[in-house]
């Protein structure tokens, strides 16, 4: 892992923890994270950024947030998901302000399911570059 990261790439651990049935999605982020089971690492490097600048375009950052198996479909949204998404979109944006001040980055929240959201965005955009925050 550490040479993939010494090689500046972007390392992401991809992990699961099963939960009760209607049990809430955790809100704190200490919460989610515990009990996990680690499926692998992916890595990867990082064109969103240089692409959005080599093409002077801004950088939309989406959030589409995949709904807990047993949540009905059309269930609402809860306020801790919608704060969980609010907070991911945030830190993307302020890392990339920090590391490319020359980047315009914009974000939103798109409905799920994931892949008909994915597909809806790339759409309307002139490149989609789907990649974890």
């Amino acid at each position: 892992m550490n040479d993939h990261a010494d090689a500046g790439l972007r390392v992401l651990a991809v992990a699961v923890r099963p939960l009760p049935t209607r049990a809430p999605v955790p809100a704190e982020r200490e919460e989610a994270e515990r009990d996990l089971c680690l499926l692998g690492l992916v890595a990867r490097t990082d064109p969103p950024r240089a692409q959005a600048a080599r093409r002077d375009l801004p950088l939309r950052l989406a959030h589409v947030w995949n709904w807990h198996p047993r949540q009905n479909v059309g269930e609402p949204v809860t306020a801790a998901q919608r704060h969980q998404a609010a907070r991911v979109l945030r830190q993307a944006s302020e890392r990339i302000r920090a590391v490319a001040p020359n980047v315009r980055p914009y974000d939103e929240r798109l409905p799920g399911p994931a892949t008909a959201a994915l597909l809806r965005a790339a759409e309307e955009s002139e490149l989609l570059v789907p990649a974890p925050s």
